[in-house]
This record gives structure tokens, sequence and C-alpha cells, in this order.
């Protein structure tokens, strides 16, 4: 069972980082965990780390990807506000009062803010669109001198442990693969296999 809560950590550290544009706290969080395991690791311009055990003439490959879905900022308002498009396809389903971290000068913590039903034109069923909300973010006049058009945004999630050992986070799909291939590696230098 140690190694069960070892992936649970790796999985709920993988989840906590993000990457999305020129946001790649993750790659790190990746390079840190599988260095043990690997002899070399080649990072590209554009984010991949390439990481090679070496062996004989024979070469597999194991691939993952880190990126995410998330938001680009497209406006920023004196009041704290800000207004964010789609970098992918998030669920927006989703978005209404979610957390959101902005990657300014400095992260920025904020909420989206959402006309509650009553008050919508229209259908209650039909979501707004992301460019159609607002951020709000808390910060007063200095909003401009911390956020700026083009900043990337990510869902503020904390990963949770959920009944019989589940757990739930943002970005699942692409953080558990990459903890399969770390864990993977770990096998491989351990095993000997080359």
């Amino acid at each position: 069972d140690f190694a069960k809560m070892d992936i649970k950590n790796l999985i709920f550290e993988l989840t906590t980082a993000d990457f999305i544009g020129s946001v790649r706290n993750c790659q790190k969080v990746i390079k840190d965990n599988i260095a043990p395991f690997v002899d070399k690791i080649l990072e590209r311009h554009d984010g991949t780390l390439v990481a090679e055990i070496s062996g004989d003439e024979n070469v597999i490959l194991l691939e993952a990807h880190i990126d995410q879905v998330g938001f680009v900022v497209t406006e920023v308002f004196d009041d704290g506000f800000v207004r964010v498009d789609k970098v992918g396809s998030p669920d927006i389903r989703t978005l209404p009062a979610s957390e959101l971290v902005i990657y300014g000068k400095k992260a920025v913590y904020g909420t989206v803010c959402s006309t509650p039903p009553h008050l919508q034109k229209g259908s209650a069923e039909k979501f707004s669109q992301p460019s159609e909300m607002l951020v709000d973010t808390g910060l007063s006049k200095d909003t401009k001198s911390i956020i700026s058009v083009g900043d990337f945004v990510a869902f503020s999630i904390e990963p949770k442990l959920l009944q019989n050992d589940n757990i739930t986070a943002k970005s699942l799909d692409d953080r558990t693969a990459c903890a399969a291939l770390i864990k993977a590696s770990e096998i491989i230098k351990n095993s000997n296999i080359k």
C-alpha cells in the first residue's frame, strides 16, 4: 500500500501544478520526479520533456501530455474584474462560481461571476460563454499593473481524497498518464531492464 500512497501523492502534486501557455510549473514537477529514474532529460522550447533510459538498440516510447484547458485574459477593468476566453475546450457548464488563478505579474485568484437563473434573460438552461462572464479578483485600482491581456488562467482546484480510496482533481486524464510514466520509469530502473 505504500506504493499506492506514493502514486496518489504524485498525482496530487501533478494535478496541483499547471501547464497552460507559458505557465509550465507542472513541467518542473515531472522533471523532479522522473530524474532519479532516467539517464537523460531533454527539455524542448515548447515545454516537452523527453526522458531517456539508456539500454541496448531496442527502443520503446512511452508518451503522455501535460497541457490543460483553461483561459486567457481578454480584457482588464480598473475595478478588479477581468474577462477571459477559452484556451482549449473547458467544460463551460462548470464555470459559474468557479475559482480561477490568473498568472499575471503574480498569481491572482478570482471567482467567476454568474447571473442567477431568475435574473437571466431567456432560458436558465443556456450556459453563458466565458467571454460573456467576468472574473472578480477582489483587486482595485492596481488591477492593470498586475494583470494584462494575454495572461493565462487556470482552474484553481485542489485535489481531494474521496471515499473508497478514489480522488478527484483537475487535469486527471493528462496527469495520471504522467504519473504512470514516472512509475514505469521507477520500475524499469529498479529492475535493471535495459
